[in-house]
């Protein structure tokens, strides 16, 4: 099954990347690219929010290139 207004995906952490994985990206192959970014929880203290915020910057970049 394909999604023809959805480019990508791009997930917040690790665990959004195993819920993708094991629910929805056996079901849309490898039609849809996906990303992981860092979670913005503050739990996740091994990235200080000025990482955060580069990694999450360049989403926008990369949202605006698809098609």
């Amino acid at each position: 099954q394909s999604s023809p207004k959805l480019g990508a995906v791009f997930l917040n952490g690790r665990k959004a990347e195993q819920g993708w994985r094991r629910y929805f990206a056996p079901k849309l192959g490898d039609s849809l690219p996906s990303s992981t970014l860092p979670s913005t929880s503050p739990a996740m203290a091994s990235l200080n929010f000025a990482g955060k915020l580069a990694a999450w910057s360049a989403l926008s970049e990369q949202a605006r290139l698809l098609p």
